[in-house]
């Protein structure tokens, strides 16, 4: 099922882009021989998806030319402090990527996007997504992106002769047993115990910490309004999460998810919690992977306490209001 409706998924993008092009509504006037898709997918494990959205893209639509306005760095927090200025000077590109969620609503708020309602209604869509993805990208009955993948990121990534040699017979099923392997690798190798990259990988963890230790329901309790932070159960958490930070590279903060991941299957660390779209970088041939091969350089699992939840994401293009390819806006 997910293979279907991610392929859809990329299909689509490229019908909106078309279709929006074919309309043009700004005042400058549309170019629609071309159009400007903004994201921050430029690393390996990242541009070769947005190459293949971009391939497929042209082959649908013969003389638009796909231009990749993409920006490096910090899981899009680069590129959004650059689109955060694009948008207030009224220079939109003509996509830009979101994670689904709550992410997208200060520009819903601040009305830098168009709703896509009746673009879903005319492709058939809505029978396309899973139902809880639709939930994250609506906002008051309205359907705002078009997601193009989802993500499970509750994944431990581990090498399996580090963890041999420190004496560890699998990987831990729950945060107090990974913070022992932690202890266990640091003590018996002379490798980095957990590979930790830019800060929002550190952010990353903390999600997977949090999760694995208070359980689905009461970490999904978290992200409700009047959602109590205070409790034993989060302190405690939060204390695990402190600990399992003393274990990582002090000068890990100056490189991004890519760096921190490669160290596992090179056999520099012994964990990483990355997301599942760290396969690809890892078994995908040089020069945009690095030709691993499972069960051998790498395995993996679920982050520590998390077995049986899905913890996910998913990244979704937008339309933004006043680019060159928005459809024109009915007075009011």
């Amino acid at each position: 099922m997910r293979g279907r409706w991610k392929a859809v998924a990329a299909v689509v993008l490229g019908g909106m882009l078309a279709v929006s092009g074919c309309g043009g509504g700004d005042e400058g006037g549309s170019d629609a021989s071309q159009v400007e898709v903004f994201s921050w997918w430029t690393g390996p494990g990242e541009a070769d998806g947005l190459q293949a959205m971009k391939a497929d893209f042209e082959k649908k639509n013969p003389g638009t030319e796909f231009v990749n306005a993409a920006i490096a760095g910090g899981s899009g927090t680069q590129a959004q402090a650059v689109l955060a200025s694009r948008l207030q000077n009224r220079k939109p590109p003509d996509s830009f990527q979101g994670h689904a969620g709550a992410e997208l609503l200060d520009y819903i708020k601040a009305g830098q996007i168009e709703p896509l309602d009746s673009f879903y209604d005319d492709n058939g869509l809505r029978s396309a997504y899973p139902r809880q993805l639709l939930e994250q990208i609506t906002y008051q009955g309205r359907i705002y992106s078009v997601p193009v993948n989802i993500h499970r990121s509750n994944v431990l990534w581990y090498n399996p002769r580090i963890l041999e040699d420190a004496g560890l017979s699998g990987p831990p099923k729950t945060v107090a047993e990974f913070i022992a392997a932690l202890k266990a690798v640091k003590d018996r190798t002379g490798k980095v115990p957990l590979s930790l990259g830019a800060q929002w990988t550190a952010d990353h963890l903390l999600e997977n910490v949090l999760l694995g230790d208070l359980g689905t329901d009461a970490y999904n309790a978290l992200w409700k309004p009047g959602a109590d932070w205070s409790t034993p159960a989060v302190a405690k958490a939060l204390t695990d999460f402190a600990e399992i930070l003393e274990y990582t590279t002090v000068e890990a903060a100056s490189t991004d998810w890519q760096g921190a991941a490669k160290a596992v299957v090179d056999g520099k660390a012994a964990f990483n919690i990355m997301g599942d779209w760290a396969y690809g970088y890892f078994v995908n041939p040089a020069p945009n992977g690095l030709g691993k091969t499972l069960d051998t350089d790498f395995k993996y699992a679920p982050a520590p306490g998390t077995d049986g939840t899905y913890l996910w994401l998913s990244d979704s293009f937008t339309l933004p209001r006043g680019a060159r390819t928005a459809p024109a806006r009915s007075p009011g």
